[in-house]
């Protein structure tokens, strides 16, 4: 897994996050936010989807 720069600060986590697969991301304005919790929790959901090994998401709250 890789990690790219973002913004992640301690709180409750967020209910409304965004997960895109990399391929339809052509700009990201400044750095994406997320709470620590849903930094942590997303890749592990992705991680144990079937359709998703190898693929490259961009998270953010």
């Amino acid at each position: 897994m890789t990690v790219y720069p973002a913004m992640l600060h301690e709180a409750s986590p967020s209910a409304h996050v965004t997960v895109k697969r990399m391929e339809e991301v052509d700009h990201v304005l400044g750095l994406p936010k997320g709470t620590f919790a849903n930094v942590a929790t997303g890749p592990l959901d992705l991680a144990t989807h079937p359709e998703f090994p190898g693929q490259r998401f961009l998270i953010a709250a």
